[in-house]
């Protein structure tokens, strides 16, 4: 009976976890798009000047990569420890006589974690890299300010 127990509530705990982290990565990919396609939209004067002094497309998208995957990666080092605070807050709240839920955080999580971070960045940036491809050069020159 305990078994079954454990069985059911580690399912159910699996499933929760599952659905959390498709929402979670749907958010922060949604945000690093957002983020990154406004910051392209802000300086798109800019990579016109780099494209008429001879900068290639993808030359153009590694300095918005590198400056991405700088942000996106001090928010994940920064975001690790909040989230381990939160989830030791939430095991102490459901400790009870009846339930006790552990928190186990092996690093192998954390190094999936980031892992999953600087794909999802990688992904965003495929959208940008392909909006640097269709930017019309000349006529962001062309835009009086």
């Amino acid at each position: 009976m305990i078994r079954n127990l454990q069985e059911e509530l580690l399912d159910l705990q699996n499933v929760f976890i599952g659905l959390v982290m498709m929402f979670a990565g749907v958010i922060f990919f949604g945000s690093i798009l957002n983020a990154s396609l406004v910051n392209l939209t802000e300086r798109t004067r800019e990579i016109a000047t780099f494209r008429v002094l001879g900068y290639g497309p993808w030359q153009i998208g590694g300095l918005f990569l590198k400056e991405s995957m700088l942000v996106n990666l001090l928010g994940t080092l920064v975001g690790l420890p909040l989230g381990y605070s939160l989830a030791w807050l939430i095991s102490t709240l459901y400790n009870t006589e009846m339930f006790r839920f552990p928190l186990v955080s092996p690093p192998s999580v954390w190094m999936i974690t980031i892992a999953i971070a600087v794909g999802f960045a990688g992904l965003a940036h495929l959208v940008v890299q392909r909006v640097i491809f269709r930017l019309d050069y000349l006529e962001a020159l062309n835009v009086k300010e």
